[in-house]
């Protein structure tokens, strides 16, 4: 392997190159003289021959030339090497002369390296996005970046075994890079096709859902400390790039992975005497943040709650754990929970695993990405306005917001109040149908008895419905066409394959959507008192948050809380304490017609949200699409979010299923009907187009 080490000089190539050899091969020149000449030295590591060059600045004359000389022409990667501190301008311009050097396709070929790293106070998300210049540049490379503690010796050989590396040869499937006219012709690759050629993404089908998961373990096919370790990998691996999961317990997750198979090892009654007791063991899952689970933060994305570790588990986590699932860690939200970007100041930005530029969803968005990213098996997340069906959607999973009730929200900041607790579902994510029943079991334990989620569904006997959009509010976004193409394909296979007309309805009163949401929301309890504010939710007990003087802080940098958040705040200030009776009637109306309609054998297909994953930040300007989802939180309906394949961008499609209160089994039987017939989850980066 050919590694060329680049930058500008003084940035600490030639120390880089030492610490990666464990020896000094190279010379350190002082800062203002710098390494004047390349040099070319070898080395084997394990079966592979290593051989590393030293360059001098990129102002070097005929720099090139000698690269060619060198290297006889060919290249494998590049490590272009920056010192960690303030991004400047001539770094930013040595930068800019390695690409007029290699042409621009070189970004394909290069990881950056950022050294010093025992000088980086922040995470290192949150020190590239501290800079525009900086972070354009590390979405140029592909979001491929290491960092490197010159004055540690313990990293000496992780180099070589970079994942980033072994991914930008992965990425362009090329054994080299020649220094000729065709590296300056090349259309630009995906971004999220660096998770997609991840090799642990192709693991075993048979270790990517539960009931997989128990079986192999069980039968010794793999252990349960192996299944917990791949996944580990693939966390290791995606996070740096979609900033999903913000807190692990990998030694925890391995030590309780190792007792599983201790207890398989010991087990006696068979397969089926286990699996009844404990149906969902070894079975890696991650949780939204805003859950307590024991050990782990649960600060809900609120820098004042920075510090605040949980000392038990939120009810349906220690039901999973119970089960035997093993919690890897917590994944980001947005700032209490009440955002569609999965963004705050604590944690920074999450991104989409099928687009790094897009937005997972909110507020369990971390969730969303994570398994979208197939970091992980299951998830736990929360529904007050979409909040699992939205990241669902985004991501290409599934999520099931289950009726009102069935399991506890108890063990969530912050906790619903006034009419709150009657929208608020706490429900499952996955990215396999199969998964969601046995789920939804153990997060509502007896609570699920009365939704009979074990009887036999079928399809054939059900009616469907489809709505194709809300009737034209003008607050919301119009359905994009290939959603519309989506639902239309989802109605030929239900007819084609079930024998069944799906009747197409619209309901005018969905045109409320979000009045009929934001309303209720606000309404006072059945006690009396008007629900908490959300400037008091920001302000945790602590100094009063003032909405108007936050934004002021904001534009100068100085407030703790996002934009979303102080804006929710001040669209707060100016909302109506008690529905008006226009919009009791809206929503009486519609709760009248859609449970008349579905009865206890419909299932409504409605789009899961207007558009396809926004870029970061766009939902700013489109705030009220949520309201696609967050009716039926109001409502009361169970409802399951399904992918649909792959739009032309790449992005997820997806809709939702609508069924009656405690009809559950129904959306999920036809969930894993949806599943066998469009394919479910997609990897990141799979070029198999859905909407044509």
């Amino acid at each position: 392997m050919e590694i060329v080490l680049v930058g500008k000089a003084g940035c600490g190539k030639s120390s880089s190159g030492n610490t990666i050899f464990d020896k000094k091969v190279f010379p350190i020149s002082s800062w203002f003289t710098g390494t004047k000449t390349s040099m070319r030295e070898s080395r084997t590591v394990g079966r592979r021959k290593i051989h590393l060059v030293d360059t001098p600045g990129l102002d070097t004359a005929h720099l090139f030339d000698e690269l060619n000389l060198i290297t006889q022409g060919k290249i494998y990667v590049f490590l272009l090497v920056i010192q960690l501190g303030k991004f400047t301008d001539e770094q930013k311009k040595a930068v800019e002369k390695m690409e007029n050097m290699f042409g621009e396709r070189v970004r394909e070929f290069t990881m950056i390296l950022f050294t010093h790293g025992d000088k980086l106070k922040t995470p290192i998300h949150r020190f590239i996005t501290d800079s525009a210049a900086l972070q354009q540049v590390v979405k140029n490379y592909g979001y491929r970046y290491h960092v490197f503690n010159n004055n540690s010796q313990s990293q000496t050989q992780e180099i070589h075994h970079s994942k980033e590396i072994h991914r930008s040869q992965e990425i362009h499937h090329s054994k080299e890079i020649h220094l000729s006219q065709e590296i300056h012709h090349s259309k630009d690759i995906h971004l999220s096709q660096e998770i997609h050629h991840s090799k642990d993404i192709h693991l075993s089908q048979e270790i990517h859902h539960s009931k997989g998961i128990f079986n192999t373990v069980f039968t010794s096919k793999v252990t349960s400390v192996e299944v917990v370790q791949a996944y580990i990998d693939r966390i290791q691996e995606i996070n740096p790039l979609i900033n999903a999961m913000v807190k692990d317990r990998f030694p925890s997750a391995l030590q309780e992975a190792a007792q599983v198979d201790k207890l398989i090892e010991e087990e006696t009654g068979g397969e089926d005497v286990l699996e009844d007791r404990l149906p969902l063991l070894g079975v890696p899952f991650t949780v939204k943040e805003a859950f307590t689970l024991q050990g782990m933060p649960n600060s809900t994305g609120l820098v004042t709650r920075r510090g605040v570790i949980s000392a038990t588990d939120a009810p349906p986590v220690a039901l999973l754990k119970r089960a035997g699932a093993i919690p890897l860690g917590v994944t980001n939200c947005s700032e209490l929970c009440m955002w569609l970007e999965s963004h705050n100041h604590l944690y920074g930005i999450t991104n989409n695993p099928y687009d790094l530029e897009r937005i997972p969803g909110g507020s369990s968005g971390g969730e969303g990405s994570i398994l979208g990213g197939a970091g992980s098996v299951i998830g736990v997340g929360s529904d007050v306005g979409g909040s699992i069906r939205i990241p669902a959607f985004f991501n290409g999973v599934f999520g099931h917001k289950p009726t009102s009730g069935v399991v506890s929200n108890v063990g969530q900041f912050p906790p619903a109040t006034g009419q709150q607790p009657g929208f608020l579902c706490t429900g499952p994510m996955c990215r396999y149908a199969q998964d969601l029943v046995p789920m939804l079991r153990v997060m509502g334990g007896h609570q699920t008895d009365r939704l009979s989620l074990l009887s036999e569904v079928d399809l054939k006997s059900l009616r469907f419905f489809s709505v194709a959009h809300d009737g034209g509010s003008l607050l919301v976004s119009p359905v994009d066409r290939q959603l519309v193409l989506a639902q239309r394909r989802v109605v030929e296979r239900l007819e084609a394959d079930l024998g069944v007309e799906v009747q197409q309805l619209k309901l005018p009163q969905l045109k409320y959507s979000f009045q009929i949401w934001s309303a209720m929301m606000g309404a006072p309890g059945k006690d009396g008192k008007q629900p908490t504010s959300f400037a008091e939710l920001m302000a945790d007990h602590g100094t009063k948050v003032w909405p108007l003087w936050e934004m002021a802080k904001w534009t100068v940098g100085l407030s703790k809380h996002t934009m979303a958040a102080i804006g929710l705040a001040l669209v707060e200030m100016f909302q109506r304490s008690h529905p008006t009776e226009f919009i009791i009637q809206q929503k009486e109306s519609l709760q009248r017609d859609l449970e008349e309609l579905l009865g206890t054998d419909g299932v409504l297909l409605y789009p899961s949200h207007p558009q396809l994953a926004p870029k970061h930040h766009h939902p700013l300007f489109t705030p009220f699409n949520f309201s696609y989802t967050g009716v039926f939180n109001i409502l009361g309906l169970p409802v399951t979010q399904c992918p649909l394949g792959l739009s032309t961008e790449g992005l997820p499609l997806g809709l939702q299923l609508v069924v009656g209160k405690q009809q559950d089994r129904l959306s999920l039987a036809t969930a894993v009907y949806l599943e066998k017939a469009f394919g479910g989850w997609r990897e990141p980066g799979t070029t198999t187009i859905e909407a044509t």
